[in-house]
């Protein structure tokens, strides 16, 4: 009767144990499958916020252009090269300045200038900008249009 009760005590320790491997191996793929979906969905996350910064830096950068110009008293009508010019130097810097902290490219090119024919000098209203944003998981070209009335 001893041999009975010692070969049962062993049988329920191998079970302990196997019972134990299962539930930790289990948590293991669990914990893994937490980790994976965490990192996946906060890079597209992280890439719309940076979209959304970076057009938003744009703007104000291209307001800046407008105010500036237009407190210069730029022509718009004759000098609606100085606007192309002026906004392909803020794209040249602000790419500058974003590349250390951002793994993405930012292109800001001119579409089109609005001019206020009733101003003297003729004066920008709006400049319309094709922005193209470019990483390694997003690609994101917009047509903005962008007035005095949006500057602050």
């Amino acid at each position: 009767m001893v041999a009975d009760g010692r070969d049962r005590g062993q049988l329920i320790l191998v079970g302990a144990i196997a019972i134990a491997f299962i539930v930790l191996g289990v948590v293991v793929v669990f914990n893994g499958v937490l980790y994976t979906q965490a990192i996946s969905s906060g890079d597209s996350v992280e890439s719309v916020t940076n979209v959304q910064t970076t057009e938003l830096e744009v703007q104000r950068g291209v307001c800046g252009v407008i105010e500036r110009l237009n407190e210069d008293g730029v022509n718009a009508t004759d000098s609606e090269d100085r606007y192309h010019d002026n906004v392909e130097a803020f794209s040249d810097t602000y790419r500058n300045t974003t590349a250390q902290s951002r793994p993405a490219l930012v292109h800001v090119e001119v579409d089109d200038v609005g001019v206020d024919k009733t101003a003297t000098p003729h004066e920008a209203e709006n400049i319309t900008v094709d922005v193209t944003y470019d990483s390694s998981d997003l690609t994101y070209d917009r047509t903005i249009e962008i007035s005095e009335d949006d500057c602050p």
